[in-house]
């Protein structure tokens, strides 16, 4: 294993592990890089509705939703955090048997993969905003997010 790598420390293979869940931050407030801008409110809206007994949002390994099972995990709790002053928005991951597939070892190594927040302005059946889903992505809009390679990996 080359000891350069700065975004893991890849374990070697074992017996099947289950992953523990693990908070993450998924968004914050301000100026996205792409031109949006995500309000305080939107954030502390998102984090009150969340329940996953009314629809349970799930990690995909891409925006694009063909099949159910590319589910890699799901959002099993979501709260906002103050952090330098802006409003952060966190969610707790429940990984899945699939999670340490998700991406080989060879993508983890290479490029920084970080969380994308889902969501509806206004989910029809509470009228509030909605987490609906996390994907992957090596391209995010949301600045300061941490990369979630050395989740991605057996400990």
């Amino acid at each position: 294993m080359n000891g350069s790598n700065k975004f893991i420390n890849v374990a070697t293979e074992g017996a099947a592990i289950k992953q523990s869940p693990f908070w993450i931050m998924l968004a914050r407030e301000g100026e996205t890089t792409d031109g949006r801008y995500i309000s305080a409110e939107l954030l502390i809206g998102l984090a009150k509705s969340y329940s996953p007994g009314l629809y349970c949002a799930l990690v995909r390994k891409s925006h694009f939703h063909l099949l159910p099972m590319h589910s890699i995990g799901e959002i099993i709790s979501a709260k906002t955090e103050i952090c330098d002053d802006a409003v952060c928005l966190y969610v707790l991951i429940q990984p899945n048997d699939k999670w340490f597939s998700a991406l080989v070892e060879l993508e983890l190594e290479a490029v920084p993969v970080f969380p994308a927040l889902e969501f509806m302005e206004s989910m029809a059946i509470i009228g509030a905003p909605y987490i609906t889903g996390m994907a992957l992505t090596t391209e995010p809009v949301v600045k300061d997010l941490e990369p979630l390679n050395k989740y991605m990996v057996k400990a």
